[in-house]
């Protein structure tokens, strides 16, 4: 006797008289009550109500005391299939009936709407066009967890029936209620791992387990997996299929030889998956037709379903949505769904598909040639799944990718082997192998979800489940790769099917700073909204990437990469809301394997010699804590801060505090350097790397060489190092800090200088902003706690003001201050001086930036900085050695420096000192007297003599030349030349000579505020383009370069406008008032695009255009560009930088296009030559 869910069968009750009854009942043709379900086999099925009725009349007594009616297949095929051929009927079970299916059988389709039970003790089949559980009462059962069925199965058959809403080729429930359980033999595990390698040859395999005790068999197929590392590609890294000849313990024999050597290194953690593809029941179906379509298997619209330890092959349907091998389609909370321990294989469109569904088990799956994503989370809203111990493997490297599917990123362009829009869930000990990714979660690319869930979920902000063990190895570009998630306290829930309330979402994206969603950064009273997450025991081999781009409260506990070009590469981040959580990297070890270290190994990878960089780590925002962590191997970098900081808007504003906490670089190798400032193309002026212990050598601090206003600081506290190891940056025995001045605006005129304590000023770096953002830009400086800094800005508009950060007091006990003093060169009534805690207010600033202006410290109000009460002011009062702070306010802007007594001395800024000695001569230019003046002068001309030597010093020559002529550009000249490497002669790249203006104007190729400045050659066999000036002739000969053309045949790039000046000064003085009245157009230069320069400023301007941009498409009209003084302070479409230079678009009238840059001026086609009717302006001046 076999229990079934809905009933008991008891052998004899039914009699083939009822059987015969029945058939009469479908002959005699009467009218059913589902007239909407017609069958394809041309005849009217009687309704259930008809079949259940008839059957109670014929069997009432024997069957009086069952809650169900029970028969065999044959007795419901007798009665429904009259006159058919078996394959070409459609059979219903209907409610209340329970059917037993004894022996293999046949359909043209199936429809369960009571219970339908395989024996058990059989092998039985069943082929079919679709079977499906329908609501509310259909059941299906194949085998139990207690009873699981043998050698049976599935067959669905490509015989044109199609389901209502399941389609063709379908196994599955549909609607709440329905439910169908497939249970196979259990394995105790459906993979294990090599102990030892696999060598080509070979013809059996050590596992790390006993085989037979696991239930594997002879017969069996099992693929191992690659292992391989950049630069294998492709059939250079393969899997291998065997079938199972032998099993002695943890030793297999094969039916074959390995060909691609496999890695079996327990020591070392570098182990190839070995996965198991037989099972003991089958879910299979016919080939694959014209279009990629095979058979798919969904617990869909409430329906419930389990698949356990089953082979599922030929499954998908491509193109089609909704159509996979097996599928959680919108099942709501589902505890009782489940995929454990099957064997998907040959799949024409993903694997395992978690939708609208939550609660579910997702474990122990093996994924073989699986085309688009293997494990596919789709929508966002899923919550609360657990997807644990699958192994997903591609056959090729990356040769998974499958295009025409509903979604191309994650099947196609970013294939991965596990793709999650969803990170709410568990993801714990699943291995992602020889993908194009492994392990992605690609949140930016549906930022507010997909299908159902879309306008009621922020994807990016999700709270993450825990993510623990997983492996990611062998895939072609990234590994684990978590895209940009800042995880928040979302107001959602699987009770709300994961979604946010319709208010909660607009507030979330109307663009209102005052309507607040639990998507934002900050709850309304201004505290941190984040979730801190922690990923643990990640392992990572032979990707060329892990890590994200953006992501902040995640930290990385056990993070062990092996191999991987970039062991962690992470663009921004925030610090961490929980204050128990601090360290982004914890406990976690970064190793590159070579030749030296483990031979056989490094071959089996077939890695290059050395990675890029360990951690090609994030600029900002503040604090980026590394602890315990182990660095070894060949690797060009350790730790190297901003990577792409800067480019585009990535980052958040560059200044990261890198803080080391037993931190150890003893184990690599002595050519690679411990920490870098930048990478990538990253900003190298702003990272800083801080520690309280001997993670620097000794050193508390070392920040970049180009920041030299450090060199100041009192007491020889920081030195210029000469080091590779610490990139040659300044070492501090004291900490530094950020300063860092967010500048809604834009670059002000004149930018942000610093003064520094020891007298020095420099030039604050600008990071530019993202297209979409104008906020997240501003200024950065390392400052050293405990000192008074002066800034100097332009207005007091739209900035706001951070300083260190608080974990430097809640964790490490710091609570630091700096004095600063702004002062505001357009708004002297505006400057103020501050005392700003490391602890200030932080409430809503994100790393994208302020979320509105004036907040931070040092606000005009100065509410925030002395926690109690708004009265910082009074405390720089009782301070009158710097003077009182509202009287800098009438002294110049130039110099309410006088507080920092010698600053004004040494820097450029002396220059306005000598103007002022001679005010008196402009004053009285109208009149004759300034000459008579000039003539009581030359009387103490011999010690007036020396001074105007040094004058010359703070005016060196403008633009690009090689050696310097005053002792500043000595000075600049040395540095230069002992911070940049060596030039590539082959590229062009890595060239540099001085430009002084580069000191307190960021143009393009500019080292900071260094003084040093990057160009190009440029020689006539080259065809490509660089974004550098091209370099003056003394670089070519410096460098010994005899390319004809590789550099500019002046050997100062820019000299015009000195040269000029020396000729009118060359006559006698009285030519001198001349020149004065001529740079006073210069800071009014013509306003709008025109072309040739009419102020030595312009002139330069112009003269850098025309090296700096290439000629012009006259086909697309793109390329052109205009002289536009606005951009040197202002950020106008079309701006190159702040060059002054700037883009324009000709646009002829046979031209249907649309640019977003300006219409040229009418010179510009003149300067071209381009005659087009109305490709310019017809004015000028635009």
């Amino acid at each position: 006797m076999t229990t079934a869910r809905r009933g008991v069968r008891h052998k004899g009750c039914f009699h083939h008289s009822h059987g015969a009854a029945l058939a009469a009942l479908v002959r005699s043709g009467r009218d059913t009550e589902s007239e909407d379900f017609v069958h394809p086999g041309q005849y009217e099925l009687p309704t259930e109500t008809d079949v259940y009725e008839l059957l109670l009349g014929l069997a009432l007594t024997s069957l009086a005391f069952h809650s169900a009616l029970a028969l065999p297949w044959e007795d419901l095929v007798n009665a429904q299939c009259a006159g058919l051929l078996v394959q070409n009927c459609d059979i219903v079970v209907p409610e209340g009936v329970t059917v037993e299916l004894e022996r293999s059988a046949d359909a043209a389709s199936v429809t369960v709407r009571g219970s339908l039970v395989w024996d058990t003790t059989a092998a039985v089949t069943l082929y079919t066009g679709y079977l499906v559980a329908e609501g509310p009462t259909g059941y299906v059962q194949i085998g139990t967890s207690e009873s699981p069925a043998k050698d049976s199965g599935i067959y669905l058959r490509d015989n044109g029936r199609q389901h209502q809403v399941l389609g063709k080729r379908s196994f599955g429930s549909y609607g709440k209620g329905a439910r169908f359980v497939v249970y196979g033999e259990k394995l105790r595990k459906t993979w294990v791992l090599l102990s030892e390698p696999a060598r080509t040859g070979d013809s059996r395999l050590t596992l790390d387990d006993d085989a037979a005790a696991l239930g594997w068999r002879v017969g069996d197929r099992i693929a191992v997996a690659p292992t391989t590392s950049y630069p294998k590609f492709g059939g250079d890294s393969s899997a291998e299929v065997f079938t199972l000849t032998g099993i002695a313990g943890n030793t297999v024999h094969l039916d074959g030889t390995i060909n691609q050597p496999k890695a079996g290194f327990p020591s070392k953690r570098v182990q190839a998956e070995v996965i198991n593809l037989s099972r003991t029941v089958a879910i299979r179906g016919d080939p694959f037709d014209s279009a990629g379509h095979g058979l798919h298997v969904v617990a869909h619209s409430g329906g419930e379903g389990i698949v356990n330890y089953a082979r599922v092959e030929r499954g998908g349907q491509l193109g089609v949505a909704g159509k996979y091998p097996l599928h959680f389609h919108l099942a709501g909370s589902c505890p009782n769904c489940q995929f454990v321990g099957n064997a998907i294989e040959n799949s024409s469109q993903r694997g395992i598909i978690v939708h609208g569904s939550h609660r579910t088990l997702v474990s122990e799956n093996v994924l073989y040639d699986v085309k688009g994503s293997g494990i596919y989370i789709e929508d966002t809203n899923e919550m609360e799944n657990k997807i644990t111990y699958n192994v997903v493997i591609c056959p090729q490297k990356a040769k998974c990718k499958q295009p025409g599917t509903d979604n191309d990123q994650a099947d196609d362009i970013q294939q991965s082997g596990l793709w999650a829009l969803s990170v709410s869930n568990d993801f714990v000990g699943n291995r992602l192998v020889n993908h194009y990714n492994g392990f992605f979660t690609q949140t930016s690319a549906f930022p507010h979800g997909r299908g159902e869930a879309r306008g009621r979920v922020c994807t990016v902000y999700a709270p993450f489940g825990k993510m623990s063990g997983n492996v990611c190895h062998s895939n072609e570009r990234f590994g684990f790769y978590l895209d940009n998630n800042f995880p928040r306290s979302l107001k959602r829930s699987v009770e709300t099917n994961g979604l946010l309330s319709v208010e909660d979402f607009q507030a979330h994206i109307d663009g209102n700073p005052n309507t607040l969603s639990s998507c934002d950064a900050f709850t309304a009273s201004g505290t941190d909204n984040g979730v801190t997450a922690v990923v643990e025991d990640q392992l990572e081999i032979g990707n060329v990437f892990s890590g994200q781009y953006a992501l902040g409260d995640v930290q990385f506990l056990r993070w062990h990469a092996i191999n991987n070009l970039h062991g962690l590469y992470w663009k921004e981040t925030k610090a961490m809301a929980n204050p128990a959580v601090t360290a982004h990297v914890k406990d976690s070890t970064f190793e590159w394997i070579n030749d030296d270290d483990h031979r056989e190994l490094w071959n089996i990878l077939g890695s290059p010699g050395n990675g890029v960089a360990h951690i090609a780590g994030p600029g900002g925002l503040g604090a980026f804590i590394i602890q315990n962590t182990v660095f070894r191997g060949h690797t060009t970098d350790a730790v190297a801060a901003n990577q792409h900081c800067g480019l585009s808007g990535t980052g958040a504003l560059c200044t990261p505090e890198y803080q080391l906490i037993d931190v150890d670089f003893s184990g690599m190798n002595g050519a690679s350097r411990h920490i870098r400032f930048g990478i990538s193309d990253g900003n190298t002026v702003l990272p800083i790397f801080s520690t309280y212990d001997r993670s620097l050598e000794g050193h508390v601090s070392i920040a970049s060489g180009a920041q030299t206003h450090l060199l100041g600081l009192p007491n020889n506290a920081c030195q210029k190092l000469d080091s590779h190891s610490f990139d040659n940056g300044i070492a501090c025995s004291v900490p530094l800090r950020r300063l860092q001045i967010w500048s809604s605006t834009g670059n002000q005129a004149g930018g942000a200088v610093l003064y520094a304590p020891g007298g020095q000023s420099w030039g604050m770096e600008f990071i530019g902003p993202p297209p979409n953002n104008h906020m997240k830009q501003g200024y950065g400086a390392a400052v050293a706690p405990g000192h008074r800094y002066t800034v100097e800005l332009d207005r007091d508009e739209g900035i706001t003001i951070e300083f260190s950060d608080p974990v430097y007091g809640t964790k490490f006990n710091a609570d630091e201050t700096i004095e600063l003093e702004l002062l505001f060169r357009s708004q002297p009534d505006k400057n103020r001086l501050c005392q700003i805690s490391s602890q200030h207010s932080r409430s809503f600033i994100t790393s994208s930036g302020p979320l509105v202006d004036g907040l931070g410290a040092c606000t005009a109000q100065q509410e925030p900085e002395p926690e109690p009460q708004p009265e910082p002011e009074p405390e720089p009062e009782p301070e009158p050695e710097p003077e009182p702070e509202p009287e800098p306010e009438p002294e110049p802007e130039p110099e309410p420096e006088p507080e920092p007594e010698p600053e004004p001395e040494p820097e450029p800024e002396p220059e306005p000192e000598p103007e002022p000695e001679p005010e008196p001569e402009p004053e009285p230019e109208p009149e004759p007297e300034p000459e008579p003046e000039p003539e009581p002068e030359p009387e103490p001309e011999p010690e007036p003599e020396p001074e105007p030597e040094p004058e010359p010093e703070p005016e060196p020559v403008e633009g690009l030349h090689c050696y310097g002529r005053t002792p500043q550009e000595v000075e600049i000249e040395l540095a230069c030349d002992a911070n940049q490497g060596p030039p590539n002669s082959d590229s062009g790249e890595g060239y540099y000579a001085i430009d002084t203006r580069c000191l307190s104007t960021s143009l393009v190729g500019c080292i900071g505020q260094t003084g040093c400045r990057h160009c190009h050659t440029e020689p006539e066999t080259w065809s490509g383009h660089s974004v550098y000036p091209q370099c003056p002739s003394c670089v070519c000969d410096k460098w010994e370069v005899d390319d004809p053309g590789a550099c500019m045949a002046n050997s100062t790039y820019g000299e015009n406008t000195p040269s000029e000046d020396q000729q009118s000064s060359s006559p006698e003085p009285e030519p001198e008032p001349e020149p004065e009245p001529e740079p006073e157009p210069e800071p009014e230069p013509v306003e709008g695009l025109h072309c040739y320069g009419t102020t030595p400023q312009e002139v330069e301007i112009e003269l850098a255009c025309d090296a700096n941009q290439g000629p012009p498409n006259s086909r697309s009209g793109e390329g052109y560009y205009a002289i536009d003084t606005r951009c040197l302070s202002t950020s106008l479409v079309g701006c190159i930088g702040q060059t002054g230079c700037r883009h324009c678009h000709t646009e002829p009238e046979t031209w249907s296009g649309h640019s977003v840059y300006p219409q040229c001026p009418s010179c510009v086609c003149d300067k071209w030559g381009v005659d087009d009717p109305g490709a310019c302006m017809v004015d000028n001046i635009v």
